[in-house]
């Protein structure tokens, strides 16, 4: 009976085994060399390609459908309940009365905190709140003054009391003005700080700016008990103190010694109180020609 092979149909001897494979193997092999590499896949293939890679990476990264909902609900949850508001609002007035009791538990630590040489919405917010009551202080003053003198209770227009408060409050500004300059032509030019800006010499005194307004703070009930004596000392003492620390802090912020801290301090009071009788006499001489 006649054999014949399984793949390519030829006929085969009793015993023959048909070799027809590995001819067939070998000769695509030869084929596939001699064609060289098969060719890029098309731009459309290849962007196919990449949009699968992308879908399954994103499967891959997705996250858990229960996971999400948890979250979603937890958002939704925090939106909805106004006591979470009300917790984060009583948390951040707490740290801001911690840090305004701060200067009185540990000065050092929060004039070291508060120091910054660059002007922020602090200092001129705590600059103004100090020559309004500056003002408010010498409006006050100047009207006992003046009933004192006169002997009477003569009534002030709403223009004179305008007036005074404005000029208390521009000889206030004046009085740091001038410290400031004082103390940042110390620095300059005796402690050899040629780099220090004026204006950083100002926004140093941000802490005695604070401790001035307690005094303004601590002597303004005198003001309507008839104690007005008491109210100018605390006030004077309170400016003292504050001059003070303002040359505390400048001496910190340029890292002098301790005891070039102390020279700054007198030496800045002196040179001060000499350029503020300076410019009152150059005032009265004003006034005299005039």
């Amino acid at each position: 009976m006649a054999r014949y092979c399984f793949y390519c149909g030829r006929e085969l001897e009793d015993l023959e085994k048909c070799d027809c494979r590995n001819r067939f193997g070998t000769a695509d092999a030869g084929r596939q060399q001699a064609s060289g590499p098969d060719p890029a896949p098309s731009g459309s293939t290849r962007q196919n390609q990449s949009t699968s890679r992308q879908e399954t990476g994103s499967w891959q990264h997705r996250e858990d459908p229960a996971n999400y909902r948890k979250k979603q609900a937890k958002k939704t949850k925090k939106r909805s309940n106004p006591y979470v508001h009300y917790g984060q609002a009583k948390a951040g007035r707490t740290q801001r009365l911690q840090s305004l009791l701060s200067f009185f538990a540990t000065p050092a630590d929060a004039m070291a905190r508060e120091l910054s040489p660059v002007w922020s919405p602090s200092h001129t917010a705590w600059l103004s709140v100090t020559l309004v009551l500056s003002g408010l202080h010498y409006m006050t003053l100047n009207r006992s003054l003046g009933k004192l003198l006169t002997g009477g209770g003569a009534e002030h227009k709403l223009g004179e009391t305008l007036l005074g408060w404005l000029t208390g409050s521009a000889l206030v500004a004046l009085i740091l003005l001038l410290f400031s300059l004082t103390l940042w032509l110390l620095a300059r030019f005796l402690y050899r700080q040629g780099g220090l800006p004026f204006v950083h010499a100002i926004a140093a005194g941000r802490s005695s700016w604070k401790y001035l307004t307690l005094f303004l703070l601590l002597a303004l009930p005198s003001l309507f008990t008839g104690g007005a004596v008491y109210g100018l000392v605390l006030t004077l003492m309170g400016l003292v103190f504050a001059v003070l620390v303002h040359a505390r802090q400048l001496a910190r912020l340029t890292h002098l010694d301790d005891n070039r801290t102390w020279q700054l301090a007198y030496l800045s009071i002196i040179i001060f109180a000499g350029i503020l009788s300076s410019v009152t006499s150059l005032v009265q001489a004003l006034n005299l020609l005039q």
